[in-house]
């Protein structure tokens, strides 16, 4: 189990890219350092975990213990196949997420979906998933 200097990385491009998304659509500051926040800690689970289909889950347990505003978001985080309509804010980090590689590099929906491929395999579990939840936002 480790957070590795990659996921870092990934995770402050994905923070910054929130906060400019954030910032843009509403002019929000306050609400807007909260989505770079998110962004910021929306990958806390694998440092709990190896498991790659359960960091979300872990993760946003972590942060519901610690009374997170947004650890539903985190927890729902890369799963497309929720049954309520997610709010805002999971629309945003996921977006977000998927416009970032593994190495923090900001990338097209595309080039992160061939990211997931090569590291995991196009008929892996992650890059299934990867791929509904693209079509799906």
């Amino acid at each position: 189990m480790a957070f590795s200097s990659d996921r870092a990385n990934h995770s402050l491009t994905v923070a910054k890219q929130m906060y400019e998304k954030a910032l843009e659509k509403t002019g929000d500051e306050f609400y807007a350092k909260k989505m770079f926040h998110l962004g910021l800690v929306h990958d806390i689970g694998y440092q709990f975990t190896d498991n790659n289909k359960e960091h979300a889950h872990v993760g946003g347990e972590f942060l519901r213990e610690e009374g997170y505003e947004y650890w539903k978001e985190v927890y729902d985080h890369g799963n497309p196949n929720l049954t309520e309509r997610p709010s805002d804010e999971w629309f945003l980090l996921n977006i977000a997420d998927m416009q970032t590689d593994a190495k923090g590099n900001r990338v097209s929906f595309d080039e992160r979906l061939k990211d997931i491929g090569d590291r995991y395999g196009f008929d892996s579990y992650e890059y299934l998933t990867a791929r509904t939840l693209v079509m799906a936002l």
